[in-house]
C-alpha cells in the first residue's frame, strides 16, 4: 500500500471546537491505513472571522502551530522512511 508507513498531519477548522472531533476520527482512519498520525495539529476556530477579501488570514498562533506541525511532520517522515525500506 502506497500510504503505509507515512506520517499524516491534520489542519481543521470550525466553530468552538475548531474541527477537533473530526481530526480524532480522521486519525483513526489513517491509522487503519497503517499511516502514523502525528500529535500536533493546526486548529482554527471560527474561521470566518479570519477571512478578509475572500482569503484566510492566519494569526500568529496559527502560524506557530503550522510551523510546529510541519517540523514534526518532517522529523517523523525521516524516521518512517526506514520502515518503507528507504535510506535514513
Amino acid at each position: 500500500m502506497e500510504w503505509q508507513h507515512k506520517p499524516a498531519a491534520f489542519v481543521s477548522y470550525g466553530g468552538v471546537s475548531a474541527g477537533t472531533r473530526a481530526v480524532q476520527m480522521g486519525k483513526q482512519v489513517v491509522a487503519n491505513l497503517r499511516m502514523l498520525p502525528i500529535g500536533p495539529t493546526v486548529s482554527i476556530p471560527f474561521v470566518n472571522e479570519r477571512v478578509e477579501d475572500g482569503a484566510f488570514r492566519p494569526g500568529k498562533i496559527h502560524e506557530a502551530a503550522a510551523e510546529h506541525v510541519l517540523d514534526e511532520l518532517v522529523r517523523t517522515a525521516r524516521v518512517m522512511r526506514r520502515l518503507r525500506g528507504g535510506t535514513y
